[in-house]
């Protein structure tokens, strides 16, 4: 029997999610919960019975699961005939199993792919640019995190999405306004709410005339221009777009300053940094970042993930 056979997507079934790094002990347990909550239809990437002694060790259980050795021959084969066309320079390993992921999604074999947990977001990003690609027309890959805001008095929307958190170091005016229209309709679609945008800054409305303000003030422009029923403003400090009292100060003319829900960062420095010190010194909880702009799901996770990290990262890939 083929070693693909009776891996095609199935229509109608939950999507099909491939855990890259599927020794790691967090891994095995967030697709353990994964299946539990039938979230997804989680596929591991191993030898089966390598990885069922590794789920034992960790008092996980495989069923519910698939299970794909991609060291196999015929995966083998597949995987080495796609990076002869892309791969010329021979830079990406068929044994690697993040490549192996992302092959199987581009081959429409999986519907999304999450890896990260044991190596660094340059080489995730790395693969799935190469084997995955941006979306058709798509000039700006992004990342987006949620920041859950339940139960905070000064803050008007119960989750705030947070861009750019992982790709783009120091976005152009232009990738400013792709991230801020890529992250308001993944918002949408994650949270049913209408997205408002505020762009951020160490600035607030003009009071600042220095290069880096002027830039974010010619990215609402120009969303403005592309998208002018999307709710966007700026540029605004951080505290003038969530908090509705210094937004009454700062910028009272603003629709969006005080009620806004999704932040984009004037650079990745600043939007990363934020999301850590959400993640790791509030009582907030982070979910993602999740990947935008992709032709098809896939996104990192952080190597300090834990497996509830892993398990929202999924519930967001594949909302």
């Amino acid at each position: 029997m083929s070693i693909l056979s009776g891996f095609m997507r199935r229509p109608g079934k939950l999507p099909r999610v491939v855990l890259c790094e599927s020794f790691d002990q967090r891994v095995l347990r967030g697709a353990q919960a994964l299946t539990q909550h039938r979230l997804a239809q989680v596929v591991l990437l191993g030898d089966y019975d390598d990885l069922d002694r590794a789920a034992v060790g960790n008092r996980v259980q495989l069923d519910g699961m698939d299970v794909l050795d991609y060291e196999a021959a015929q995966m083998q084969e597949g995987i080495q005939a796609q990076l002869q066309e892309l791969d010329a320079n021979g830079s990406l390993d068929p044994t690697d199993p993040v490549v192996a992921g992302a092959w199987l999604v581009r081959s429409g074999l999986a519907d999304a792919v999450v890896a990260g947990a044991a190596t660094t977001p340059t080489h995730v990003m790395r693969v799935f640019l190469r084997l995955i690609g941006p979306c058709d027309g798509c000039r700006t890959v992004s990342g987006m995190a949620l920041v859950a805001f339940d139960g905070c008095e000064f803050v008007r929307s119960r989750a705030i999405g947070m861009a750019d958190v992982s790709v783009v170091p120091e976005p152009t005016v232009e990738q400013l306004s792709d991230i801020a229209i890529q992250s308001a309709a993944r918002y949408e679609r994650m949270t049913g709410e209408t997205a408002r945008v505020a762009f951020l800054s160490f600035s607030t409305m003009g009071s600042s005339e220095h290069p880096a303000a002027q830039k974010v003030r010619d990215a609402v422009e120009l969303t403005r221009s592309r998208k002018p029923d999307l709710a966007a403003d700026g540029e605004m400090q951080i505290d003038a777009a969530l908090v509705p009292s210094v937004a009454g100060t700062k910028s009272p003319s603003s629709s969006v300053a005080g009620s806004a829900n999704v932040l984009v960062f004037p650079s990745l420095d600043a939007g990363n940094t934020a999301v850590k010190v959400f993640q790791k010194f509030s009582s907030y909880r982070v979910l993602g970042p999740v990947l935008q702009g992709m032709k098809h799901p896939g996104t990192y996770i952080p190597r300090a993930s834990s497996a509830e990290d892993i398990l929202d990262q999924v519930r967001l890939l594949v909302s």
